[in-house]
């Protein structure tokens, strides 16, 4: 097995190769268990050996976040690694957040390629401070708009109310740029006790007809109710309301996108 040191220089196909080959020696060949190998060889290669170590491994003292669907979690997140590892901006992000609060900067990474998919070219932008610079993604060629500037939210309390939901939106319009269109991608939870799917459309068309900063917001949630599955569901509105499917199909298990690229997996989806 050949010594490599960590780095993004890593992040090939042929070196995945070469790790399934590695696994291959040891006798481990369930497809299973080598693209959980793989996913642990990409989050080693851009977020580093301590945080595999503490998030990543049976040992480790895991944050909240990794607790629930542990070994998912780390198939989906070295999935986004993986989508956005030549994206503009791409080493700055793997440095610029709390690595002990990691939810915020796994759903940037979400989004970023959900983006990223259906655009011609993304940035991971890394945040200025400055009122209405302060966003996290600069999008190229989305749909209808050659411009587009995200904020990417995660929120881990419910919306019980529609004021709730209004004033959240509120806090965020500052960070966006007054001179460019603006979108907002926000992870949501939808547990009992949270408003219905009605009022979140209404709300947020009440929203965006106040503001020239923001065309659209997309709602993201995970439907898979089971441990070993991540399906991210989204809802993306308007002003006139709910615009349909922005970024294709969603609601099924996600396939990683490296083990398609290795060639052992076909694919099915990739949201």
């Amino acid at each position: 097995m050949r010594q490599q040191l960590p780095g993004l220089e890593n992040l090939t196909v042929a070196n995945l190769k070469e790790w399934a080959a590695d696994l291959g020696t040891l006798g481990i060949r369930d497809p299973n268990v080598v693209q959980l190998g793989l996913a642990q060889g990409i989050i080693i290669n851009t977020l580093g050996g301590e945080f595999w170590a503490k998030e990543c491994t049976s040992f480790g003292n895991k944050q909240p976040f990794f607790v629930k669907k542990s070994d998912v979690r780390i198939l989906h997140l070295a999935h986004a690694l993986w989508c956005l590892r030549e994206s503009r901006g791409f080493p700055e992000f793997l440095k610029k957040n709390d690595k002990n609060d990691f939810e915020s900067t796994y759903f940037e990474a979400v989004a970023a390629y959900m983006f990223q998919k259906q655009s011609r070219d993304i940035e991971l932008v890394i945040p200025s401070q400055v009122r209405g610079a302060d966003f996290d993604i600069k999008v190229e060629g989305f749909c209808a708009h050659e411009t587009l500037c995200v904020e990417v939210k995660a929120r881990r309390s419910i919306f019980r109310t529609a004021p709730m939901a209004l004033n959240f939106l509120k806090k965020l319009r500052t960070q966006l740029p007054q001179d460019e269109k603006g979108a907002v991608f926000c992870k949501i939870s939808i547990d009992e006790g949270a408003i219905e799917q009605e009022e979140i459309i209404s709300v947020t068309r009440r929203f965006l007809s106040d503001t020239a900063r923001i065309s659209f917001i997309v709602y993201c949630w995970d439907m898979a109710s089971i441990d070993n599955a991540i399906a991210l569901a989204y809802l993306a509105i308007d002003r006139n309301g709910e615009m349909g499917p922005l970024f294709g199909s969603s609601g099924q298990p996600v396939t990683p996108r490296f083990m398609i690229d290795l060639g052992l997996l076909n694919s099915t989806n990739t949201n």
